[in-house]
C-alpha cells in the first residue's frame, strides 16, 4: 500500500471516526552489537503519516438480503484531489456502480452495493493522495 493512503473497514453501522486522542508512536525491532554478542531492541521508527478522516452515511444501518444500501463518502477538510477506492468488504458484497472516484476537496460520492449473504459487512474505502 502507498503511503498517503487509508484503508477504512465500514460495517452496516457508520460513525464518524474521533481524532486520535494522542500521536501513535511507531517502534521497530533491531539486532544491535553488544559485548559478547548481539541484541534485539526496540528502536523508535519514523512516525507515521498523517491519516485523513473519512465519513460515510449510510441510507439505512440494516439490509435484507438483495436490498440495496447507498453510502455517501467524502473526506471532511480535504483541500484537494484525492482517490477513492471502494472494495466489497466480504464475499457475498457486490457493488452497483463505479468503484473509483476523482474527488476534490469535500465533495461526495455516493456508492451503492448489495449482499446475496447474510451477514455483518459492507465495503472497504480507500482513500490515495
Amino acid at each position: 500500500m502507498r503511503a498517503g493512503a487509508l484503508l477504512l473497514p465500514v460495517l452496516l453501522a457508520a460513525c464518524p471516526l474521533p481524532p486520535p486522542a494522542a500521536p501513535v508512536l511507531a517502534w521497530r525491532l533491531v539486532e544491535i552489537d553488544v559485548t559478547g554478542g548481539r541484541e534485539l531492541v526496540l528502536d523508535r521508527d519514523e512516525p507515521p503519516p498523517p491519516t485523513a478522516r473519512i465519513e460515510v452515511r449510510l441510507s439505512r444501518d440494516w439490509a435484507a438480503v438483495g436490498e440495496v444500501v447507498e453510502a455517501d463518502v467524502w473526506i471532511p477538510d480535504s483541500a484537494g484531489a484525492r482517490r477513492i477506492e471502494v472494495r466489497p468488504g466480504r464475499p457475498g458484497v457486490r457493488l452497483l456502480g463505479p468503484a473509483e472516484f476523482e474527488v476534490t476537496g469535500t465533495q461526495v460520492v455516493r456508492v451503492r452495493f448489495t449482499c446475496s449473504i447474510a451477514g455483518r459487512g459492507g465495503i472497504v474505502v480507500i482513500v490515495r493522495d
